[in-house]
């Protein structure tokens, strides 16, 4: 494996593994959207299932490639806007929970505020692995 791409895999698996946790803080922390935001996932991954299963078929060769990477490029910018919305509906949820610093320090939960402010973490993780991580060509 070439330099350039030895953390390739350790880059997805901490995106896979964000993607998860920002599904699983939104299923507890926003209950409010709860129906709307996975409403919205499960259509996503439905249609994008459907979609790309009648696009595909026939096709071979390069015609197969050339549709199923265009449909990947689509598909995952769908993903992204839906996993950014529920990431800026979390940042409410991290930027009340930082107000409310000293009512978590008094009744000894901080255990609780830590999981609240955690989309900054995620956030900030995912940055720096996209810095350090990303597979990119060298000059």
């Amino acid at each position: 494996m070439p330099k350039s791409t030895k953390y390739y895999n350790l880059f997805y698996y901490i995106l896979a593994t964000s993607t998860v946790y920002v599904l699983a803080y939104a299923w507890f922390f926003l209950a409010e959207y709860r129906i709307a935001l996975f409403s919205a996932l499960g259509i996503v991954i439905g249609v994008g299932v459907i979609f790309w299963r009648s696009t595909l078929k026939g096709r071979t060769g390069a015609n197969k490639g050339y549709a199923t990477i265009g449909l990947m490029l689509f598909y995952s910018a769908v993903w992204l806007g839906l996993v950014l919305v529920i990431l800026v509906l979390e940042f409410g949820v991290a930027l009340d929970a930082m107000k409310e610093y000293k009512l978590y320090a008094q009744a000894g939960d901080l255990w609780i505020y830590f999981v609240k402010i955690s989309p900054f973490i995620v956030l900030f993780v995912n940055l720096l692995s996209w810095w350090l991580f990303f597979p990119h060509k060298s000059k």
